[in-house]
């Protein structure tokens, strides 16, 4: 009886939900509608940043919290800054390749307004990820200044008994989630390191950019490393004009030994995800959050995993 009354008042929920939401469209003031919820999408993007990065800000070895939040937050941007200035010409660099590749690809009586045509739906497709970008930068920032207060934010929090279970919770897995952005951290470096020892010997062009984009691309679980391996593997293709196995070989072969050997010991028993788990939260948070909420899926999905099962078997 208890779970009908449930599902009743669910069905009922979403039956006023979309009713207003038909009201706005046919009031012409649905852009209203649309306006809070990007609001409540950032402010709520805004709230995750300052929960994963305040267990590294905590760990900064100074008393003064701005000092914290600027090295945490300022180092995190100098990344993402360094990250473009590496991958940045290395894109403008094969732009020329692959305009001639793609040219060859196509028919001969592809006319120039069908090319014209095409190169624009293509820009259009772009439009909303530029649009997740300038979001999470809105977000980023709204995190700093949220970071700042977090502290009295968080006292008042604990007096009130709405929150005051989600903070328990929080103070719970701070360490976990300080652990797991460390050891993603070493793992990101050590494919840096070992990617560009590995394209270096077997001469590829700008081995610096594309061993960092092959780390990179590590946070995104299951398909990122695969992206960016075909990516490395056409960049490759186009700059010798024909396959190397060996190279393809060896760069496999690289990824497993990290995937099976070194991931293991950077994160333990963390690594004891349950993959619908996974699945779940990368379709759940990607579809809300873009390629931010893909990188956040892992270490969220991991906490909640952590929280849920282990807690509670303990």
């Amino acid at each position: 009886m208890k779970t009908i009354k449930v599902l009743l008042i669910s069905l009922l929920t979403l039956s006023c939900g979309l009713i207003f939401v038909f009201l706005l469209k046919e009031l012409n003031i649905y852009w209203l509608f649309e306006n809070v919820l990007t609001f409540l999408k950032i402010f709520i993007l805004a709230i995750c940043f300052v929960l994963l990065f305040e267990p590294l800000i905590e760990k900064i070895p100074v008393s003064y919290r701005v000092v914290q939040c600027l090295f945490v937050y300022g180092g995190i941007a100098a990344v993402l800054i360094l990250s473009f200035v590496l991958l940045f010409p290395l894109i403008t660099n094969q732009w020329d390749t692959v305009v001639q590749l793609m040219q060859k690809i196509r028919t001969i009586n592809t006319t120039e307004a069908e090319m014209t045509f095409q190169i624009e739906k293509a820009m259009s497709g772009v439009m909303p990820f530029v649009q997740q970008i300038k979001d999470g930068l809105l977000a980023y920032v709204l995190a700093f200044f949220l970071s700042l207060e977090f502290s009295s934010l968080r006292k008042q929090g604990m007096r009130n008994g709405i929150f005051a279970g989600f903070f328990y919770k929080y103070d719970y897995l701070k360490e976990f989630v300080y652990q797991y952005s460390k050891a993603m951290m070493l793992d990101i470096c050590f494919l840096f390191v070992g990617q560009c020892v590995l394209l270096w010997l077997f001469r590829v062009e700008s081995f610096v950019s594309l061993a960092w984009f092959l780390a990179l691309m590590n946070i995104f679980p299951y398909f990122g490393p695969i992206l960016a391996q075909i990516f490395v593997f056409l960049v490759d293709t186009l700059s010798y004009g024909r396959i190397r196995i060996g190279f393809i070989v060896c760069v496999f072969i690289f990824q497993q030994i990290e995937s099976n050997c070194v991931q293991p010991v950077l994160y333990g028993k963390m690594m004891n995800l349950k993959p619908w788990v996974m699945l779940v939260s990368i379709l759940f948070f990607g579809s809300v959050f873009g390629l931010i909420g893909v990188v956040f899926a892992p270490v969220l999905a991991v906490s909640l995993q952590y929280l849920i099962f282990v807690k509670k078997s303990s």
